[in-house]
């Protein structure tokens, strides 16, 4: 038998939950809430209290077994997005920040100008993407909105994700500047090709460094071999495969969304590991939801 547990670090509440896995089907065993304590200086407070309460709820004793763990603790990553176009920019940034733990909290479309400079400014993001013009495309909104955002020398991570025929250009500007920048693959290579698992991978990875500053964080990570995930791509997978290497299991949706059909089975009643599925309802304290694909159906 294995015992693998789930603690979610809220912002406000601290969650773990224990499920027994034999014979290749998952039960739930234990439950366990407790105040998410970032402001008493150690988030591990919130999770021990969580783990003891989960413990006691569990007919059986729990070892370490594995361990996973997602984390909100320290609020979204604040992100602004500057591109060419509405519909193409708003859709990339939606998109990339999809289950990657970014908020878009500003855009802005076309030429950047001091207005632009000074919102920006004050916005302080955590991180900054910059995109624009297809590949062989347009070129200079998207340099000149580089030299702009350059100039606010804010120090956040930037991506750039535009036209890859200016890429040297904007790496120049930022690396005068003294700015960080990161570049990678355009996220509009053409017209209607969207590529944003480049930029979500970017973002991710900024989240997992933004989350670990959250104190006492850096101790739960040495709980868990499998890292800490932002609680959005804990829920919603950061690919639509569910074969990503390096996403565990439990993280991933194995269904089409929008088309299960979930039903409760009485106490002890399994789940197999293969098809779990992540958006779910509050998870009973006993028993096991059982998940299955089938058309026409929906979440509850």
């Amino acid at each position: 038998m294995t015992v693998l547990t789930t603690l979610e670090i809220g912002s406000t509440i601290t969650k773990a939950n224990a499920f027994k896995l034999e014979s290749g089907l998952l039960h739930h065993i234990g439950q366990g809430f407790a105040p998410t304590s970032v402001a008493a200086g150690d988030v591990r407070i919130g999770a021990d209290a969580a783990i003891a309460q989960m413990s006691e709820r569990c007919d059986l004793p729990l070892d370490a077994g594995e361990v996973f763990v997602n984390s909100s603790a320290a609020g979204g990553l604040r992100m602004s997005v500057h591109g060419l176009t509405k519909s193409m920019t708003a859709r990339a940034a939606r998109e990339a920040a999809l289950g990657a733990g970014a908020i878009v909290t500003m855009t802005t479309v076309g030429a950047m100008d001091e207005f632009d400079l000074e919102d920006l400014q004050e916005n302080n993001p955590n991180i900054i993407l910059l995109a624009g013009g297809v590949d062989d495309g347009e070129k200079r909104t998207v340099v000149e909105n580089a030299r702009i955002i350059a100039s606010a020398r804010l120090g956040v991570p930037v991506i750039y994700a535009g036209n890859s025929r200016v890429r040297r250009r904007i790496q120049d500007i930022f690396t005068e500047a003294g700015q960080p920048l990161t570049c990678v693959d355009n996220v509009f290579p053409d017209v209607d090709v969207l590529r944003v698992e480049p930029v979500r991978a970017v973002i991710h990875d900024v989240f997992n460094d933004h989350i670990t500053a959250a104190p006492g964080m850096q101790g739960l990570a040495k709980m868990t071999r499998h890292g800490i995930l932002p609680t959005p791509g804990a829920v919603l997978p950061p690919s639509s495969s569910p074969t990503r290497s390096g996403t565990p299991w439990w993280s991933m949706s194995v269904v089409p969304p929008l088309t299960s059909t979930v039903s409760r089975t009485g106490p002890r009643s399994g789940l197999p590991e293969s098809s779990i599925r992540s958006r779910v309802p509050s998870v009973p304290s006993r028993g096991t939801w059982e998940f299955s694909s089938t058309p026409g159906g929906s979440l509850p």
